[in-house]
């Protein structure tokens, strides 16, 4: 007798999201004890601030500060975020306190990138690639559990006749119709009779009440994850046709870059976020224009500071311009992986939903139950034998649709 396929399944699924929380944790441990490895260097606070956002349903507060430092007689000034928001705006008030101009933190920095900084915080930035690692391993063992105890699961009841593997709760062989001895005093005097009894109408109704059920929520339920999954890949792709429009198909010229900087935004939980702006001037016609091309914004400062370094100013760039508002502008060049990620994350999810919906539905649509003509209880596809009544598969009406009856 087979395993069930649900438990199999259910299985397949744990070990599936615990891998999913494992590789990442993975790269997580490797940063962070690789940060821990880095150089240190005494850097001074150049003041700090407490700034207010709106959290999921209250004010939240978390200090922004900033830390100067030299390496190699080279100065270097990076902007941070408290680790942590709080809705006590006294609490984040506590955090700007320890970050007052003048005030020296010890922070390791990378050998090299210099703007790429970790400040010591103890066991702090641990917790949360422990945390994945936790939930992933505890997935994984329990999938993997699941799937040996099913391997080693003992073989079920055979019929004495035929040796052919039977399920506990059918009371003929399918394979030869011998009645099980086991399943003899469990039947009632009626079983087998030629007229429809009572008991046996309420489980045949029961059962296509079952089996329409089920078709349903196939159809119901895929059809919702299609076209969650056929809306999601229609935004990737429309996301991803909008980048490569602008760095393949629009206008190219020639572009002086005439200044750079990095623009401070509110990112998200009242975090600083970095977005590099390259101001260029060129030709477009007979007319000259200026323009910044708004790169991606990031919360990692080093990122953006090494975007700005690739375009300093009086370089030559390769522009491209939208015909259609010359004002536009992308920098020609490869895609950079930022934009893409958002697509990538959204085609993946799609990826994964519209199959699934549609496979459901397939389900839903061709599923269609044998039906005994005796017992007219369902019947399981290859049985030569009605294993609820005994009757000969010769007396089977051909296959209908359950959700009929």
């Amino acid at each position: 007798m087979r395993p069930p396929v649900p438990l199999r399944s259910a299985a397949v699924h744990l070990i599936v999201f615990g891998a999913l929380f494992v590789v990442p944790s993975g790269w997580m441990w490797r940063r962070e004890l690789e940060a821990r490895s880095w150089p240190t260097v005494d850097a001074r606070s150049a003041g700090s601030q407490v700034v207010s956002y709106r959290g999921k349903n209250r004010s939240m507060h978390r200090a922004q500060y900033a830390l100067r430092y030299a390496i190699a007689g080279k100065p270097y000034e990076v902007p941070r975020s408290a680790t942590a928001g709080h809705s006590s705006e006294a609490r984040a008030a506590e955090d700007a306190k320890r970050y007052e101009e003048g005030t020296v933190h010890r922070i390791h920095y990378n050998p090299a990138e210099p703007f790429d900084v970790r400040e010591d915080a103890g066991a702090r930035p641990l917790l949360l690639p422990a945390l994945f690692t936790a939930v992933g391993g505890i997935l994984l063992v329990i999938g993997c559990a699941i799937l040996v105890r099913v391997r080693n699961r003992p073989p079920g009841p055979r019929c004495a006749a035929c040796s052919a593997a039977v399920e506990p709760t059918f009371r003929y062989c399918a394979a030869c119709g011998t009645v099980r001895p086991e399943a003899r005093s469990e039947m009632p005097d009626d079983w087998g009779a030629e007229e429809e009894q009572p008991w046996q109408a309420h489980l045949a109704r029961s059962e296509a009440d079952e089996a329409r059920r089920n078709r349903i929520g196939d159809r119901v339920g895929g059809a919702a994850f299609a076209l969650v999954g056929i809306v999601l890949l229609g935004f990737a792709a429309s996301i991803a046709y909008r980048r490569y429009q602008a760095v393949r198909l629009w206008p190219a010229v020639e572009g002086t870059v005439t200044r750079t900087q990095i623009a401070w935004e509110e990112g998200s939980e009242g975090q600083r976020a970095f977005r590099p702006h390259i101001e260029l001037r060129y030709r477009v016609g007979d007319g000259e224009h200026r323009a910044i091309a708004a790169m991606e914004r990031s919360a990692n400062y080093a990122w953006a500071r090494r975007t700005l370094e690739r375009s300093p100013a009086g370089t030559r760039r390769s522009v491209r311009y939208d015909p259609a508002a010359p004002d536009v502008i992308e920098l020609e060049g490869p895609i950079p992986i930022e934009s893409l990620l958002v697509p990538a994350v959204l085609g993946g999810l799609g990826l994964v939903f519209a199959p699934l919906g549609l496979a459901l539905v397939a389900r839903g649509m061709m599923t269609r139950a044998t039906l005994c003509a005796r017992c007219r209880r369902r019947v399981l596809p290859g049985c030569r034998f009605c294993p609820h009544c005994g009757a000969p598969a010769d007396v089977f009406p051909s296959s209908v649709d359950a959700s009929e009856r």
